[in-house]
Formats: structure tokens, sequence, C-alpha cells
């Protein structure tokens, strides 16, 4: 489908990793939150 050509386009960017890096801090937080 055509979103996969963005999602392509979003995984090669450097972008990937500040997603990576969002997703880690917010489930961190969620666990830290939970205690």
């Amino acid at each position: 489908a055509e979103d996969d050509t963005t999602l392509s386009t979003l995984l090669e960017a450097p972008y990937q990793a500040k997603l990576v890096e969002y997703l880690i801090v917010n489930v961190h937080d969620l666990f830290n939150s939970d205690n």
C-alpha cells in the first residue's frame, strides 16, 4: 500500500531513532508510574 512507502521513508530517516527513544522513554515512564 502507499502507506508502506511513507513508513519506509520514516524508517530510513534519523527520525526513527527519535521514535524509538520516545517509545522507550514513555514505556519506562509507565513502569515508573506503576511503581
